[in-house]
């Protein structure tokens, strides 16, 4: 889009973080906040996302407690103005 700062649209920052080798969790269309310990997706977009973590870890979603052991990307389907909170348990 023309009428973003400097002209550079989230996607195209998206692309140029990720081609510079720095950590991108998922496509355009999640706001991602976390530490070491946990996570929080908010979704702007409605979609399937692969989320990748930064690291292998066991994973707790905090409102179902369902978990996960042992990953390093989760598929998440979200529907806008959604947010998931997740624990991570770090694995070496």
């Amino acid at each position: 889009r023309v009428d973003e700062p400097g002209g550079l649209s989230p996607e195209m920052f998206n692309s140029f973080v990720k081609k510079a080798g720095g950590y991108v969790s998922a496509p355009v269309g999640l706001q991602v906040d976390m530490n070491g310990n946990f996570v929080s997706v908010h979704c702007l977009r409605t979609g399937t996302y692969d989320f990748i973590l930064p690291f292998t870890a066991d994973v707790v979603n905090v409102k179902t407690g369902e978990s996960l052991a042992h990953v390093k990307s989760m598929s998440l389907q979200l529907t806008g103005g959604e947010t998931r909170w997740f624990f991570l348990h770090r694995r070496n």
